[in-house]
């Protein structure tokens, strides 16, 4: 019987983990130019611009160039700040009104 419990879990598991994948692919696939440009215009005038820092000695030890965009310099210090603010301004007024968790 634990047995067939475990592999019960590890199905639906397995089941949940394919869904994740296939919205993740969904989403990556629906990505255009446009959709960028249009996100980036939204959040333009409330999010500053980050520079983007290079280590010489960092390069010598990855043997390549690397270079590191510094989102932790936004207000919130976060890189989760740019998606946040695009969803929460891509609201419509119905979904405004309900409010943000």
């Amino acid at each position: 019987m634990q047995a067939l419990a475990r592999v019960l879990l590890l199905s639906q598991a397995t089941m949940a983990l394919t869904a994740r994948v296939q919205g993740l692919k969904q989403a990556l696939t629906s990505v255009s130019p446009e959709l960028v440009r249009a996100a980036a215009a939204r959040i333009e005038p409330h999010a500053s611009r980050t520079p983007i820092l290079r280590s010489d000695q960092i390069d010598a030890r990855a043997a390549c160039s690397i270079h590191v965009k510094a989102e932790h310099l936004q207000i919130t210090g976060s890189f989760k700040y740019r998606g946040a603010l695009n969803a929460v301004l891509s609201l419509t007024e119905a979904e405004a009104s309900r409010g943000v968790v």
